[in-house]
């Protein structure tokens, strides 16, 4: 004969949670997109998608057993996760890329228009941030670390330069600078 008990399965769901967090490495990130993903091989979304709070965190409720991954969007890049599973916080922080615009005599140039654009893949060259250069002529800009190909457009006196050549990634816990230096050009008028 069996006694009525109630028998415990460890069936409890929890949280997985992603941590963005600016390049101080303390700041959150708020605003970010985060989607679950499906643990599998593949990319698929496994459920709902959320944004990051002002401490840069983002959560689903998972079943115990479940394997899954986290992407981040932020700046037009995008970041996945390594597996995750019930408890488990990732923490993601972005990382300096930057470009450094100077005159002939390695000055820099204040006010220059930058655009951060992704590259690599079906969006290659589309725009996703714009900033300005400071006093000392570099332009700043947090990205996500390792799988965002990026490059840069800079805008100056009605004309416009890309840089580098080749897309660049920064990696987890790098920063990267791009010099880019103006060529003053003169144009000669003889009288005939």
């Amino acid at each position: 004969q069996l006694d009525e008990e109630t028998l415990d399965l460890g069936t409890q769901a929890s949280d997985v949670s992603l941590v963005l967090l600016a390049a101080d490495g303390q700041t959150g990130v708020k605003g970010a997109r985060v989607d679950l993903l499906k643990g599998g091989e593949g990319i698929e979304r496994a459920g709902p998608k959320a944004s990051t709070d002002e401490s840069g965190r983002a959560s689903f409720t998972v079943g115990p057993d479940a394997e899954h991954k986290l992407r981040v969007y932020w700046s037009g890049g995008t970041w996945v996760s390594p597996i995750v599973s019930a408890g488990d916080e990732v923490v993601v922080g972005l990382v300096p890329s930057s470009v450094t615009f100077t005159d002939p005599s390695g000055a820099g140039i204040d006010s220059v228009r930058v655009d951060l654009l992704k590259a690599g893949g079906k969006r290659t060259g589309k725009w996703t941030r714009t900033g300005r250069t400071g006093s000392a002529g570099v332009a700043v800009f947090e990205v996500l670390p390792d799988q965002f190909e990026h490059t840069f457009r800079v805008g100056f006196n009605g004309g416009q330069m890309t840089a580098p050549a080749d897309e660049v990634t920064v990696g987890a816990g790098e920063s990267r600078n791009e010099p880019i230096q103006a060529i003053r050009s003169e144009v000669v008028v003889t009288k005939m």
